[in-house]
């Protein structure tokens, strides 16, 4: 996802490439402590195709792109994995840096290159995190849950609740309940 300066002109011009699954992955687990739980949240599910069309004015590259896929997501209801769709239009500008410092640019959507090429990969990073549900659920893709949701913690929750005792001085209130029932 690299682009050499000497290449690009004033006039627009079209790449395309295909953002491979290692690079996702390794992507995805970046920004997660090893063994926690969010290091299972997401997953490459495939590579992902990327279109850019770029133009240099002077020292300055313009970039608009779009970025399509899909990454894997575990669902925080059922804890089974599905499909989220990624479809990212990014813009932007590359810029050279003022007396080589490389701290981070005061505007949005501005990138710093380094030499004599341009990197996408921090604008693709930026754009992916802030794309992916923080809590993924099936029903953001599907209709309902694939897996049964807290099924089994409801079954045994319902049957503790029916084994458990009652306090005695509570006794007379649940007769009053069970008579209402009936």
């Amino acid at each position: 996802m690299k682009l050499k300066l000497n290449a690009l002109y004033a006039e627009e011009q079209h790449f395309q490439w295909e953002v491979s699954q290692e690079w996702i992955k390794e992507l995805l687990q970046s920004d997660v402590d090893e063994g926690s739980v969010e290091a299972e949240l997401y997953a490459a599910s495939g590579p992902m195709d990327m279109q850019v069309w770029v133009h240099r004015n002077d020292e300055d590259v313009f970039f608009r792109a779009t970025l399509t896929g899909e990454i894997k997501c575990m669902c925080v209801r059922c804890l089974e994995f599905f499909g989220f769709p990624v479809s990212l239009e990014l813009q932007g500008i590359f810029i050279m840096p003022e007396h080589d410092s490389y701290e981070t640019p005061d505007e949005p959507f501005t990138y710093f290159y380094d030499g004599g090429e341009i990197d996408f990969s921090q604008p693709v990073r930026e754009n992916i995190f802030l794309e992916i549900p923080q809590n993924p659920s099936c029903e953001m893709v599907l209709d309902s849950c694939v897996g049964e949701p807290l099924k089994a913690i409801e079954e045994q929750t319902s049957e503790a609740d029916e084994e458990t005792t009652i306090d005695p001085r509570w006794a007379a209130l649940q007769e009053l309940k069970s008579s209402l029932k009936k």
